[in-house]
């Protein structure tokens, strides 16, 4: 019991995490982008990332009937979203 309220919390915490640091993108709040001043800020696409792997592992208690099929779908765009935030990184600057 307590590890399932384990896994529970970790990860709505991570998917309140990724909420907040999206909202301080939206609303130019530093203090929920960043850990501490002087610290660098979270990317909005990681936030992104965050959201949607929270949303992921609390798949199997918000819809049990779906949760692999929804599991799957939010796999899939994480991947994309962090293979583009790579080649994206990667870019030669000038």
């Amino acid at each position: 019991m307590a590890q399932i309220l384990t896994r529970r919390v970790l990860a709505a915490g991570l998917a309140l995490l990724g909420l907040a640091v999206i909202a301080g993108w939206l609303a130019r709040v530093p203090a929920l982008v960043q850990l501490a001043p002087g610290f660098a800020a979270m990317t909005i696409s990681t936030a992104l990332c965050f959201l949607l792997v929270g949303a992921a592992l609390l798949a199997p208690e918000l819809a049990p009937t779906r949760a692999v099929r929804t599991q799957a779908l939010l796999g899939w765009i994480v991947f994309v979203q962090a293979k583009a935030m790579s080649i994206t990184a990667s870019e030669p600057t000038a």
